[in-house]
């Protein structure tokens, strides 16, 4: 399917799915050089209507150069206003959600020190944009976005959807939605949302990048979902929470902010938010030299390395938990096989591998200095595969000696701005043109063969860490074709399409020896919810798999 459509110079340009960047309930985005055209599925009136306001009055001009908003309009051959330009993201953005991923900062290197700037940074945007009386609505972790190894710059998309000159804010995301809006059935028929609105998502998504948790996040005997917590005013500090593992303790941060999160959260009084109080998270926050954590100078101790951990008799640490802890520096990769254990860590920019076998013997190779977001694969129990930051080339390296050597240097594709490839035990796999390759050494040369069929731009795939298998998505404009490759043979898979309103936020995949389970993250209207899919695997007598869907 291809769109022919006019720039507002009469230029005419087609886009078809390769030019692809993301599919929405509302509309879809495609690439164009240094900018972004959003096309709408059914334009409607008072798009156009909005639309032209901002253009008309020059608001698009007034806004900070972070918020990328639109600058002129997109016509079809008839002339009618169908969508938007706007400036693109820059490469290598990822929604500040990542920011609640451990997993994530710990590859990148990204202290809760840069997280507190980058927060700092919206607090100043959205500040600006109310001056503007411009209120944003739908703030959310998915529509604002930073370069993980870039300048601490966020920048701001959905902009069509911001509510000012009397046009409203059609769409909110229930997690970040005040409770006093809940029962709002049409977010399109009038304004609804206030700055104090705006204030209350802020907080929201400070709590979930600095706690690691959901200012309702946990679980309560009786209140079991987000929304009903927030009506009952039980946060997640409330003393009857199960509070979910792997969070940081409240008290990292100040008292001032404790108190205005139970203000907030638990009294149900809504406020803005002052640059006394961001200036002491940025200026009364010290860092744990044991753990790194910042945490508020006012603390006696580090309330995480050195807050009591009540732990079972009888648990005892296995010796994976335990050789990873001693490692020095940031782990950022691991594999392990047949009691084999292999890790790649970071410490002043030095990326290191460490191995240690069965019998418990440890070697560390140091493999090269660079700075955060590198990512690697392991295969053939000594290859490396490794990938720089905001690069598409693969680098090959054999780390059977005492100093790696290269292979071979190779590259793949982007797919929303990451390098695919995986790593199975037994290969490494990446995509060539319109083919999935798999890569092997043999006799020191890096040889490879086409296996399956990709689509340009649109191909998404990982790999299973227990067999020669790979798993994920072509997409093609707002469908979704799952597969699964093993063996010389390729499955589709049955993963019900998207309803009509619904656009797939993200896609993890769970791996297990017998089997994976697919699970989707589904937007609809406000509401965010996850469907989940098992992909059961039977091994053969020979070794080989059977796939049943």
């Amino acid at each position: 399917m291809q769109h022919t459509v006019l720039l507002a110079n009469n230029t005419q340009i087609t886009l078809d799915a390769s030019h692809l960047i993301q599919a929405g309930g509302e509309g879809i985005i495609f690439a164009a050089g240094n900018t972004a055209i959003k096309l709408y599925h059914h334009p409607q009136k008072q798009h156009i209507k909005k639309l032209a306001y901002l253009l008309d009055e020059a608001l698009n001009k007034k806004l900070p150069p972070e918020v990328l908003a639109p600058c002129a309009l997109i016509f079809n051959i008839k002339g009618k206003t169908i969508g938007f330009q706007m400036p693109r993201l820059p490469r290598g953005s990822q929604p500040i959600r990542k920011l609640t991923s451990a997993v994530f900062c710990r590859q990148h290197g990204i202290s809760m020190s840069r997280q507190i700037m980058l927060l700092t940074r919206i607090y100043h945007t959205l500040n600006r944009l109310h001056q503007l009386g411009i209120v944003v609505g739908d703030l959310n972790d998915r529509n604002l976005f930073f370069v993980p190894d870039g300048s601490p710059q966020v920048w701001w998309v959905d902009v069509d959807s911001y509510q000012f000159g009397g046009f409203p804010c059609p769409v909110a995301t229930a997690e970040f939605l005040d409770p006093s809006l809940y029962n709002v059935p049409n977010f399109g028929k009038r304004p609804y949302f206030t700055p104090l609105t705006d204030w209350y998502a802020f907080l929201v998504l400070l709590v979930k990048t600095l706690l690691l948790v959901h200012p309702y996040g946990g679980t309560h005997h009786q209140y079991k979902s987000l929304t009903t917590r927030a009506q009952a005013g039980i946060p997640v500090r409330h003393p009857d929470v199960t509070k979910p593992p792997h969070t940081r303790p409240p008290e990292i941060l100040p008292d001032t902010w404790l108190e205005l999160i139970d203000r907030v959260f638990a009294r149900g009084e809504r406020v803005s938010v002052s640059q006394e109080m961001m200036a002491e998270l940025v200026h009364n926050m010290r860092i744990c030299a044991q753990c790194g954590t910042s945490y508020a100078c006012q603390r006696p101790s580090c309330p995480v390395c050195q807050r009591p951990t009540k732990m079972p008799v009888t648990q005892k640490t296995d010796q994976w938990t335990e050789w990873l802890a001693h490692l020095p520096g940031n782990v950022v990769a691991t594999w392990r096989e047949n009691g084999r254990f292999q890790a790649i860590t970071r410490k002043e920019n030095l990326y290191t591998l460490s191995r240690r076998t069965a019998n418990g013997q440890q070697t560390n190779i140091p493999l090269f200095t660079g700075r955060p977001g590198y990512r690697f694969g392991w295969f053939q129990q000594r290859y490396l595969a490794v990938n720089p930051p905001l690069g598409k080339q693969l680098l090959v390296l054999d780390t059977n000696g005492e100093q790696p050597q290269k292979i071979t240097l190779t590259e793949t594709v982007y797919f929303r701005e990451t390098a695919v490839f995986a790593t199975t035990p037994h290969a490494l796999y990446r995509i060539a043109g319109t083919w999935i390759m798999r890569g092997q050494i043999q006799n020191g040369l890096y040889l490879e063969t086409p296996i399956a069929t990709a689509h340009r731009a649109q191909t998404w795939f990982t790999s299973s860490p227990h067999h020669d298998l790979l798993i994920g998505y072509h997409r093609l404009f707002t469908d979704y074709q799952f597969f699964c490759w093993h063996n010389q043979t390729t499955w589709e898979l049955p993963v019900p399409p998207l309803a009509m309103g619904e656009s797939l936020q993200e896609v993890t995949f769970h791996f297990q020896p017998d089997h994976i389970l697919i699970e989707r993250q589904i937007r609809h209207g406000t509401n965010i919810f996850t469907d989940s899919y098992p992909i059961y695997l039977a091994i053969k007598k020979d070794g080989s798999l059977s796939i049943h869907p």
